[in-house]
């Protein structure tokens, strides 16, 4: 009967449970809501599901006899080792196109520095496919995402975080969540997006608006995945599965991480501080915050929220003012909110039922509380240790403004005991606002009770004028800072930070008493800290708040000048779940707006309705905007609330309208076009002949032909014939030419411009007679003496040489394919061709097809250029552009060999050092000689700039006067030339808001600097948009203001391709293909008219480029190039031998040869820097940077090739030897003789090598003879040579006479030189 009775009890209590769910209400849940496995049912049977919510993989979905405890101990959860997986149909299910995956997991038995994949969740349809996981890599986390239909050739993207182990310990529970849309993806880790750690990324922002593949009639996705591997036993807890169709804010998600967990961010907080200064200035009370009678006092921020509010939603900005005479205590109090309620007349009535002002003073040692309170009639409210009936002697006055109010209080320290130094004073402020209900404000929170002193901030009275204070704050919770502080003299010193929930801290580098903190804070719970010392570093003030950043619009701008438009994307995915659905189901109007820094002027303005949660809207952009900020503001009706604004800045216009070196001038050592006859142009050192057509008949470079056979272009094998033949305009920087042609079935125009430095740009194009008409075969084919084509370059970063293989090269030009590679350049000693196509527009080739193909024998080389070499119709007009150019076209600057080039850590003899500008915002260094960017060629402060190049003149001449301070003992004088990085724009300068997207290359590289401790980044732009009018602008301006700049050093000036069709790059061609554009004219554009600049004001460039990327109708436009960075990671390798070994004796002729690129090349070591890189240097470090060694073995085939050496990351003071050594002999006038083409010199010895120079009159020698042995042996001079009149020898880097004995059997060491005076 009991057991009857038990299973009868239990029965009628499933049926009273059963009975219940049938006539509950269905839970409320968000519209985006797709899919929701809690597996508290104890089933995997999804609990809500848009789709199939049954398991596919599971045939019996119940989890009663395997019951696991879910997060936090509540409900239930599904556990799983990898021989299973739970999955389920993804129709319906998840949306491919955005939305949000979130789920919580926890390691059962295994740990998260294993070297296996755990797969927690997984999705796939057609070209669609996602992964949120722990990678291979140990600590690793994973959102990876496939996109079949991405824009480009990318079609997979990461987002990464890094965890760790102890964090992630068996049975804990964490939560994950992704998200992704058109615009990038993020992993969110415990409800908070985790930090950058180097590349590890959890956000990732495309390039371009994404397109995601539409949602499948297939699809899978799953929880766990299933493995037959050594991994097979990891067990893994899941709990919580939910699928959105729409990217989830960081506070919600966040917020549901709350509801499980509590976060430790903001458990331990500092103590307020604030200082009281002694002021002589007089205090009217009339309730109005002068700033003449307040400018001397401290003042602190009253805006924390308390736990006495019920107006949860209000937000002020208040502050309290403080100081005294000795006398008295002066307060004066801020709201920015208007005072509505002011009942109470009476003194010591019950003001707190007024919006009122209130503070407390607490003295510890004399265990004495006061309480003060003022209303905005100015009636006082005090008490001591709790009693009313103590009254103070205070004053008090209050003002109301139409949105504001104010107050004014006065206390007689003689009324609370006045203070000594070694009081201990403690105390509050607070703000009671009823704008509707109760909403109460702190400058310190309150820990328990409103009135503990356990929270209270410490107030130090001081007997002398010191303060320190915060003037503003910004708008936090909607992320715009703007710390402006305030201090008695510059003695007092300010550090400010913010810090995310994640860890991550920003330091702000400046002075925000002297330059406010403006920056747009990220969105997260995050807090401020703001601290100041007096001149002795005694604390003087310290204030922190927390506070959430949310935007419940998140705006995102693209500005289209050429449009006159700005495209503003709005992303309502903040605003809540409620609001999104009014959306979806009914559309909700609103505006957006261009307005004035103040916010008091409309420039434009277009209204909208939002009937999707992320959407855009073009908001026209007027005509003549004057330089400076504005902002862009989205709002939706219906709330205040739904607004935000972000800030758009307009440039300075005057470099569009100047367009600095756009001339027809030519720079020296340049001399201008000549036209010799109807169809011959001379040029420097170089002669170009046509004979109708668009292609040079003959290139004689000094004197020598570079063709055998001409250009010929052919079609199904038949040679076009051209004719009409025209010289047009003629300048002196370059000539036109044109013409037309004609072959079976297709008529041709072109039009070639020759300039001055022998690049000569053609443009072709062919239409159809008939459409369609078929074509299989286009080719471009030339012929070129082998003498000339000893050397092949390949253009890229670190590998120049091509190898012949059974006398062959054959090359892909592919440019979607391959981002460098896009210059054929032959050569022989010094006499070569380049050859560039632009792009590979209309290029029709098989996968993967050897297009470009060089044949060679013992008297010529073939070059063929298949153009198209499939069958194709031809529909439509096809376009070409081309470059021919004979080298070298020019030779180095005179006296190249006297410019000794370096950095920091200056030797005697260095005359060229670079520093200064641009690459002060890598380190964020606050120099008055700073630029905005790495990039901008602009002072960051003009004012503190000038004032540099005015004390450095000074200095100048004042240690010219007195031969004091430190100069080159160099004949050349000293020269500083300042870092930049060419052709980028960075995202705190005005021109990024305007200008971005129609500058940007695409793919594009990116640089990350600082602003006051803020990241900020540079992308690469294309040469041939306005950014090349901007810096140049610029660069003229600074020439102009900096007498004493020597010059320019352009860093990472390579040679890339581009997509960007709004500046003309890239696009889609006549067969429908995709083609990408080489930056290399868009460079030249650049590098020419920056080098008009370097010769009108007699200034020096520097290019830093691989030796494999020197272009030369681009790089020819400097004085030095100097390669060397791209041999770090062969030197990592082989950091003993490198340079001897690594860099091969063909590449030292060739690739870094002064003669055939035409400019002097200067060798960048890299020993030192990568000791800094390769863990397994580091400890070689000091050895690489004091030991004469490495020097010397670096120096070695530098000085038996002709090329120069920084001192920069080996000893110094061994290059200096060599510098001075070459200062005495006069080498810069001197003739190279190189082993490998001239054998009067010889050494019988292997691997020992032996180069000459003929030295000019006035040296003390006739000849000097660089020997350097190449291997690792010692090994015998062994020298013969053939000199003429010869009458001695010296051993030149050891100071003693050397017999010919002496040159046959002197050991020279592996990888060492030597250097022999001949007289």
């Amino acid at each position: 009967m009991t057991l009857y009775g038990k299973k009868y009890a239990v029965s009628l209590l499933w049926v009273v449970i059963a009975w219940t769910g049938v006539f509950a209400s269905e839970p409320v849940r968000d519209p985006a809501l797709l899919f929701e496995a809690t597996f508290d049912g104890y089933s995997v049977t999804a609990d809500y599901a848009k789709g199939d919510p049954k398991s596919t993989t599971f045939a019996n979905p119940g989890l009663q006899l395997r019951m696991w405890e879910g997060v936090a101990g509540k409900g239930n959860a599904l556990a799983m080792d990898r021989t299973e997986e739970c999955q389920y149909n993804m129709k319906d299910n998840l949306d491919p196109r955005q939305g949000t995956v979130s789920l919580w997991v926890a390691p059962l038995n295994w740990k998260t520095g294993n070297q296996f994949i755990e797969v927690f969740f997984g999705a796939g349809q057609k070209d669609f496919t996602i992964y949120i996981q722990k990678y291979f890599w140990s600590n690793h986390l994973f959102f990876y995402l496939e996109n079949q239909k991405a824009p480009g050739t990318k079609k997979t993207f990461t987002a990464a975080v890094l965890i760790d182990e102890k964090d992630w310990g068996n049975n804990q529970w964490h939560k994950l969540d992704a998200v992704w849309d058109c615009n990038g993806m993020k992993l969110y880790v415990d409800g908070v997006l985790p930090k950058t750690v180097e590349w590890r990324n959890p956000e990732l922002k495309f390039d371009t608006a994404m397109t995601f593949p539409e949602p499948a009639g297939w699809g899978w996705m799953s929880l766990g995945k299933k493995s037959d591997g050594a991994d097979k036993n990891h067990r893994t807890a899941y709990d919580n599965l939910r699928i959105y169709n729409r990217p989830l804010s960081a506070k919600e998600i966040n917020d549901e991480y709350l509801k499980y967990f509590t976060s430790k961010f903001g458990s331990e907080r500092l103590q307020q501080v604030v200082s009281v200064p002694k002021a002589a200035g007089e205090v009217t009370l009339d309730g109005k915050i002068n700033p003449a009678e307040w400018s001397d006092a401290a003042a602190v921020p009253v805006r924390e929220m308390t736990g006495v509010s019920i107006n949860r939603k209000q937000k002020i900005n208040g502050a309290a003012h403080l100081k005294h005479d000795g006398k008295n205590l002066y307060v004066a109090f801020f709201c920015d909110a208007p005072s509505k309620r002011f009942a109470h007349t009476v003194r010591d009535g019950n003001l707190w039922e007024d919006d009122s002002f209130e503070f407390f003073l607490y003295s510890p040692a004399r265990k004495v509380k006061y309480q003060f309170i003022i209303n905005s009639n100015g009636v006082i409210f005090d008490q001591k240790n709790g009693q009313p009936a103590w009254n103070a002697g205070a004053k008090a006055a209050a003002f109301r403004g139409r949105d504001f109010w104010s107050a004014e209080f006065e206390l007689p320290l003689a009324d609370i005991g006045g203070f000594n130094g070694n009081d201990d004073w403690t105390g509050n402020f607070y703000i009671s606002s009823y704008l509707d209900e109760l909403g109460s404000f702190a400058w310190a929170v309150p820990e328990g009770y409103y009135d503990s002193p356990k929270s209270f901030g410490k107030i130090l009275f001081r007997n002398d004028p010191v303060f320190a204070g915060i003037r503003s704050l910004g708008n936090l919770p909607l992320g715009q800072m703007d710390l402006a502080a305030e201090r008695s003299s510059n003695a007092v010193k300010f550090k400010a930070f913010y810090e995310l929930e994640n860890g991550s801290r920003t330091d702000y580098n400046g002075e925000p008493a002297d330059m406010p903190w403006q920056v747009s804070l990220p969105v997260g719970r995050q807090r401020l800290a703001v601290s100041a010392v007096d001149a002795s570093g005694r604390a003087l003030y310290q204030y922190e708040t927390y506070y959430y950043v949310n935007y419940p619009l998140e705006l995102q701008f693209d500005c289209r000048p050429q449009e006159k438009r700005i495209a503003v994307s709005v992303d309502a995915n903040n605003a809540g779940a409620e609001l999104l659905k009014r959306i979806q189901e009914q559309g909700i109007p609103g505006v957006v707006r261009l307005l004035s820094e103040k916010q008091d002027k409309v420039y434009s303005t277009q209204s909208f309705t939002a009937r999707q949660n992320v959407f855009s809207v073009f908001l026209p952009l007027p005509d003549g905007l004057t330089e400076g900020n504005y902002w862009i503001e989205a709002k939706l009706d219906g709330s205040d609330s739904l607004v935000n604004r972000i800030r758009f800045r307009v440039p300075d216009m005057t470099p569009y309208e100047v367009k600095v070196s756009v001339d027809h001038t030519v720079p020296p050592p340049w001399t201008p076009v000549v036209k010799a006859n109807d169809r011959t142009f001379r040029v420097l050192d170089r002669e170009y002949r046509f004979d109708g057509g668009p292609f040079p008949v003959q290139i004689v470079s000094r004197g020598s032909d570079m063709l055998i056979v001409p250009p010929v272009l052919t079609a199904d094998g038949a040679k076009v014939v051209w004719t009409d033949f025209k010289v047009g305009e003629q300048y002196p920087d370059y000539i036109e030419l044109s013409g037309k042609g004609a072959v079976r079935g297709f008529t041709f125009t072109w039009k070639g411009q020759l300039w001055f430095d022998g690049m000569y740009l053609v443009d072709w194009d062919m239409t159809p007679v008939r459409i369609p008409e078929q074509l299989s075969a286009l080719t471009l084919s030339w012929k070129i003496p082998a003498e000339y084509s000893r050397y092949v370059f390949k253009q890229n970063y670190n590998d120049g040489l091509e190898v012949w293989k059974n006398d062959r090269i054959e090359r892909e030009f592919n440019p979607v394919q391959n981002v460098c590679n896009n210059l054929l350049w032959t050569s022989g000693l010094e006499k070569g061709l380049a050859w560039h196509p632009k792009s590979n527009a209309n290029w029709a080739n098989h996968p993967g097809e050897k297009n470009i193909i060089l044949i060679r024998d013992a008297e010529e080389v073939s070059v063929t250029a298949k153009i198209i070499s499939r069958p194709v119709e031809v529909k439509t007009r096809l376009w070409y552009t081309m470059v021919f150019q004979g080298t070298p076209s020019r030779s180095p600057i005179k006296g190249w060999r006297d410019h000794n080039y370096g950095g920091y850590q200056v030797p005697t003899m260095q005359n060229l050092q670079f520093g200064g500008g641009g690459d002060h915002t890598f380190a964020d260094y606050q120099t008055d000689q700073r630029w905005l960017t790495p990039s901008s060629h602009k002072p960051r402060w003009m004012e503190r700039y000038l004032n540099y190049t005015r004390k450095s003149k000074e200095k100048r001449e004042q240690d010219t006067k007195s031969g004091k301070g430190w100069k080159t003992k160099s004949h050349i004088p000293y020269r500083l030339i300042n870092y930049v990085m060419p052709f980028h724009v960075g995202t705190n300068e005005a021109e990024y808001d305007y200008f971005f997207n129609d500058w940007v290359t695409l793919p594009t590289t990116i640089w990350g600097y600082k602003e006051d401790g803020v990241p900020q980044t540079i992308y690469s732009c294309c040469g041939q948009t306005g950014i090349t009018d901007a810096h140049l602008y610029n660069l003229e301006r600074l020439f102009k203001i900096n007498p004493l700049l020597g010059g320019m050093y352009n860093d990472c000036p390579h040679s890339k391709v581009c997509e960007n069709v709004r500046h003309g790059c890239g696009g889609v061609d006549a067969f429908g293909q995709k083609y990408r554009t080489s930056t290399m004219l868009g460079q030249r554009e650049f590098m020419m008219r920056e080098y008009k600049l370097i010769r009108k004001y007699g200034k020096t460039l520097v290019n830093h480029v691989p030796a494999a990327d020197i272009v030369p109708f681009v790089h020819n436009f400097s004085d030095h190039v100097w390669p060397g960075e791209e041999f770090h990671g062969g030197f990592g390798k082989n950091p003993d031998y490198f340079y001897c070994e690594g860099v091969t004796r063909e590449a030292w002729q060739s690739t870094m040869s002064p003669m055939i690129r035409g400019i002097s090349v200067i060798l960048l070591p890299q020993p030192e820097r990568a000791a800094g890189n390769f863990v397994h240097l580091k400890s070689r470090r000091n050895d690489f940077l004091t030991n004469p060694e490495w020097a010397i073995r670096t120096m070695t085939p530098c000085l038996l090739h002709d090329v120069g050496i920084t001192p920069d990351s080996i000893e110094k003071k061994t290059v200096d030897r060599w510098w001075i050594i070459k200062d005495q002999i006069k080498l810069a006038g001197a003739e190279f003789h190189g082993y490998w083409f001239d054998s009067s010199v010889r050494s019988a010895s292997p691997n020992v090598y032996a180069s000459w120079y003929e030295l000019p009159a006035g040296s003390p020698y006739r000849y000097l003879i660089v020997a350097g042995n190449l291997g690792r042996d010692n090994r015998k001079l062994a020298l013969a040579h053939t000199l003429p009149n010869v009458s001695s020898y010296y051993d030149l880097w050891n100071g003693k006479a050397m017999t010919m004995s002496d040159l046959q059997n002197t050991l020279i060491p592996g990888n060492h030189f030597a250097l022999i005076g001949v007289k």
